[in-house]
């Protein structure tokens, strides 16, 4: 039996997954694993954890890390905290000596935390994993292999379209075109916007050499946005619906013009994004089996980052400018 610990029952610990039929947390996809056990979460809130048992009347809870320690030895270790809490909670659970530490993205606060934090569970030997869900979705997958194997020719420009913050909502997307772009050559911002937010929400381009990355903020207050299109030489992916749906449109003839080419749906695809937590477990699971490593994902997590420190120094300069 593999035991693992719920650090944390919050949206992502449990509570998404208690309105939802997908498996949208934590606590669901180990639940439905067939090899691991949810032996215990950790929760400081009594009432939160009353809540818990009512739909996981089998899983032991406690008030501290420190207390379930105590009662039962831990393989895996899910830490679904606010991001300001990472860190720390990252040192006390490694002394648990876990094989697995799966931790919520942004890995922690700033570049140089996260960077620590990849370095100790190295050199303990534990897998530690960022919970990036898109990279390991199937549909999405399969997008982003389209795109590289340049069905429809080289990328031409990207626009991202996001809301609730660049570290919040927007890493998602920076995440995934670093891992397939590699590292911005430039970042520029276009509008700062409200610069008085906890988590700023700019508009911003990423340059990856000649491809520009457009990234648009809308008022998560009106609507949540979060979609990205990639426009190619010979037609566009459109990842829309919050990632629910990916159309493909290739460029050909108009029937009404036909000397000029318009975009034309060929294939409207609706992802498992309703099941992205069992798509990662299940990838974090066989990097586990396998001992593969997993210098990709947190390369790119650990990138994404240090554009996000990029963007903050600059809306930083941009600030102290306009006091002047």
């Amino acid at each position: 039996m593999t035991n693992c610990l719920l650090v944390g029952l919050g949206q992502m610990g449990w509570r998404y997954d208690a309105r939802s039929d997908g498996v949208l947390t934590h606590a669901k996809a180990i639940n439905e694993h067939a090899h691991l056990t949810l032996s215990a979460a950790v929760d400081p809130c009594a009432q939160t954890r009353t809540e818990f048992n009512q739909a996981y009347p089998d899983v032991n809870t406690y008030t501290s890390i420190a207390e379930a320690a105590t009662e039962c030895q831990f393989d895996w270790i899910f830490l679904a905290l606010p991001t300001s809490l990472h860190f720390s909670a990252f040192n006390e659970v490694l002394n648990l000596k876990p094989q697995v530490i799966v931790c919520e993205k942004p890995l922690a606060p700033s570049l140089g935390e996260a960077s620590a934090m990849v370095a100790r569970a190295a050199e303990q030997g534990c897998l530690l994993l960022i919970n990036y869900i898109r990279p390991h979705e199937p549909y999405c997958k399969n997008m982003l292999a389209f795109i590289r194997e340049k069905n429809w020719g080289d990328v031409q420009k990207i626009i991202v379209r996001y809301g609730k913050g660049v570290a919040n909502s927007a890493s998602h997307f920076i995440q995934l075109l670093v891992q397939e772009f590699g590292m911005p050559s430039r970042i520029r911002i276009i509008s700062a916007n409200e610069l008085n937010l906890a988590d700023p929400e700019p508009d911003f381009i990423l340059e990856f050499g000649d491809v520009n990355a457009i990234f648009l903020r809308f008022d998560y207050q009106c609507y949540a946005l979060s979609e990205l299109d990639f426009y190619l030489q010979h037609g566009a992916v459109f990842y829309r619906a919050m990632g629910q749906q990916i159309e493909y449109l290739q460029a050909l003839p108009d029937q009404t013009f036909p000397t000029v080419k318009r975009l034309q749906q060929v294939r409207l695809e609706s992802t498992q994004l309703i099941n992205y937590q069992r798509h990662a477990l299940d990838a974090y699971y066989l990097l586990w089996q396998e001992h593969t490593n997993n210098h990709n994902l947190t390369n790119s997590a650990l990138c994404s980052l240090a554009v996000i420190e990029e963007i903050r120094a600059q809306l930083l300069a941009l600030n102290a400018h306009n006091v002047n």
